[in-house]
């Protein structure tokens, strides 16, 4: 189960169910329930349906070699773009996916991670050996070019460029990605979003 508004219907992942032969497992009730917590109450303005088109997990490092992804920057909540059809600077500043702001998240070894851009078809670079800004330009794969996943939990994403720095979305965000950070906080972190959700019904 999800919670979040009409731009980001996934916003954050509150309750999770897998199914797994003819047993249902995940976080609902998995270590018991706390009857002292009740009576509560939860005000439901809308309820929509989703259908996936992969059973992929929404934000586990992925197992497939290539998977096609929106990146969601947790340090204003908006999607990582590349610019000018790929011609500027990656920069978190929309709030829906669509062509410049769609990847192809490619699995090179391990955690290490290739981003090619659907924008114009290039892998996405930390310009300057990680002191340049991330922009993509590149028609192949080298260190510049590839970066290491790291899994920070709650859904959270960080990534480790060739400097060994994390790329931060600066200043809450509206300035141009760079690998400048030692650490990882919310401008850090990211929500990786597949493209395999579409809505089915809403009521």
């Amino acid at each position: 189960m999800f919670v979040g508004d009409d731009n980001n219907p996934f916003f954050q992942r509150i309750l999770t169910w897998e199914r797994k032969e003819q047993n249902w497992e995940g976080w609902g009730g998995q270590k018991g329930i706390d009857e002292g917590i009740f009576p509560k109450t939860m005000e439901i303005e809308w309820i929509r349906f989703y259908q996936c088109t992969s059973k992929a997990p929404v934000i586990d490092p992925p197992h497939s070699t290539t998977r096609v992804i929106g990146i969601r920057s947790s340090a204003n909540g908006k999607f990582i773009c590349a610019e000018n059809g790929g011609n500027g600077p990656l920069i978190a500043n929309h709030d829906t996916v669509s062509g410049w702001e769609t990847f192809d998240l490619i699995i090179l070894d391990g955690n290490n991670v290739a981003l090619k851009s659907h924008a114009n078809g290039k892998y996405v670079c930390a310009e300057n050996s990680g002191d340049g800004p991330l922009i993509a330009n590149r028609s192949q794969v080298s260190s510049w070019e590839t970066f290491t996943f790291v899994n920070r939990g709650d859904g959270k994403v960080a990534l480790v460029a060739v400097n060994g720095k994390y790329v931060c979305a600066d200043n809450f965000g509206n300035s141009e990605l760079v690998a400048n950070r030692t650490s990882v906080d919310s401008w850090e972190a990211f929500d990786l979003v597949p493209h395999w959700f579409y809505r089915v019904d809403s009521f």
